[in-house]
């Protein structure tokens, strides 16, 4: 168990993992959740413009759609946390 911390004479509870600025971040540093969570977070974004991107809406609406929904869930802090990510 690591030490006692307080802070201005408050004990600070230790988590095993905390959320700072919508990015997740464990005790481990290997990001496993935050990945986790970003998959699923653009899987649902996908999910609900799935009729949308069906429809006979101009490719360049689609794709307008796209980047701004989908894919800035899927890169929002990606360099920050892509470098501590383990594939072994």
């Amino acid at each position: 168990m690591p030490p006692k911390l307080t802070f201005r004479g408050q004990d600070v509870e230790w988590q095993t993992k905390v959320r700072y600025l919508d990015v997740q971040i464990d005790h481990t540093m290997r990001m496993a959740a935050q990945v986790e969570q970003v998959i699923l977070q653009s899987r649902a974004a996908r999910s609900m413009l799935r009729p949308v991107l069906r429809s006979r809406l101009p490719l360049r609406a689609k794709l307008a759609l796209y980047k701004g929904y989908i894919r800035s869930r899927l890169t929002y802090a990606a360099p920050a946390w892509h470098a501590l990510c383990s594939t072994s």
